[in-house]
């Protein structure tokens, strides 16, 4: 399995082969298929458009085309693509597969389970099929049937990684995490050099609590890919939960510089150091570049008020907040944030209302005794 960094290399690769081969049509191919690893479905469709306008009869471009339109929500295009595809190849498992996922898009269940029961056969190397039963269980909000035909799959192919993969995901989804955990500590027995094995262990020991064993499993992702910067980030995010400030810092700096231009990186050091008071321009810089990429995600805006709260710019941060309490009522964050901005501006009444507000919707224990501790302060 490629990741970000060995698909960032790979496509600095093919592209510098089209400035050589302006006409290659192998590499926009390669270029096609990394782009929709990174969901980048406006890359998808350009790509295959360069291709047909070089081959208009290139089987796989004209694939990618369909998929790229439903990737950027255009259904009823994708449809028709699809539709046109499998008029000339109406063997194509490929075609068939992505109009059941079009299907359950659109909630034509009963359509999408004939096609994924058409091709789904027990211990199958393809895991496709399954997943798609799985998906389509869980999208009708009956995640205990998922579970159950995970489960059944794992019974009748016990050895099969798709099966215990898909049985592990839909464990975490259903909040079985002792199940979830199970699975992907077989999943990691059965193939120690998988990094995502590892990782996806980690992360549901991070989600059921277990800090120690999400630390302990991390370090070993670390050390089985020293230069991936999301494993850091995720140590120094179990770091910080941890009130290792300091080393959490460290870590988040040096996942930065293998990966510069992460969202996620640069939210959460930008976030550290603004409650921290620490370096509060450097926090600023960095929540702004991940705003580049992300300008419309919650968590970056609220970190940007953060930081201008830290900075006494209270009114534009009272002004961000209030749209993100209106917009996100259930966040006790949002609400904390916004009662500190209103304190400082000297707004106690609604500060303590913010606060209490905030209480209500049962923050983590660490935000709850700040919040706590506000509310004795303006008594």
């Amino acid at each position: 399995m490629l990741f970000r960094s060995n698909l960032n290399a790979a496509k600095t690769e093919f592209q510098e082969t089209l400035r050589i081969r302006p006409d290659d049509v192998p590499a926009r191919l390669a270029l096609l298929q990394i782009s929709s690893k990174n969901n980048a479905y406006a890359d998808v469709l350009r790509y295959a458009g360069e291709i047909l306008a070089l081959d208009p009869h290139n089987r796989p471009a004209r694939f990618w085309n369909a998929v790229g339109r439903m990737g950027q929500g255009n259904n009823d295009l994708a449809r028709i693509e699809l539709m046109r595809f499998l008029r000339d190849y109406p063997d194509s498992k490929d075609a068939q597969l992505q109009l059941g996922l079009l299907d359950l898009k659109e909630k034509k269940f009963k359509e999408a389970e004939v096609i994924f029961r058409k091709f789904y056969q027990p211990n199958s190397a393809d895991a496709r099929p399954l997943e798609g039963l799985i998906r389509m269980y869980a999208a009708q909000e009956d995640l205990d049937k998922a579970f159950q035909t995970a489960q059944a799959e794992v019974a009748r192919s016990p050895n099969s990684k798709p099966a215990h993969s898909l049985l592990a995901a839909v464990a975490s989804a259903a909040g079985k995490p002792a199940s979830a955990i199970e699975q992907y500590q077989w999943l990691v027995s059965s193939d120690p050099k998988n990094l995502a094995y590892q990782i996806a262990l980690a992360q549901v020991y991070q989600a059921s609590g277990d800090t120690g064993h999400a630390l302990e499993t991390f370090h070993k992702a670390q050390e089985m890919a020293p230069r991936d910067g999301r494993v850091l980030a995720a140590i120094a995010f179990l770091l910080d939960a941890a009130g290792q400030r300091g080393e959490a810092k460290a870590n988040y700096q040096r996942a930065l510089q293998m990966d510069p231009t992460n969202p996620v990186i640069l939210n959460n050091l930008a976030y550290l150091l603004a409650d921290t008071h620490d370096n509060l321009d450097e926090a600023l810089r960095l929540v702004k570049d991940a705003q580049r990429q992300l300008p419309n995600d919650p968590g970056l805006t609220d970190t940007l008020a953060w930081v201008y709260v830290q900075k006494n710019f209270n009114e534009g941060a009272i002004q961000i907040l209030s749209r993100l309490v209106k917009e996100h009522p259930n966040d006790p964050g949002y609400h904390y944030h916004l009662a500190v901005a209103c304190l400082q501006s000297g707004d106690k009444t609604r500060a303590k209302r913010e606060l209490e507000t905030a209480l209500s919707n049962r923050p983590e224990k660490a935000t709850a005794d700040r919040i706590k501790a506000l509310i004795a302060k303006i008594g």
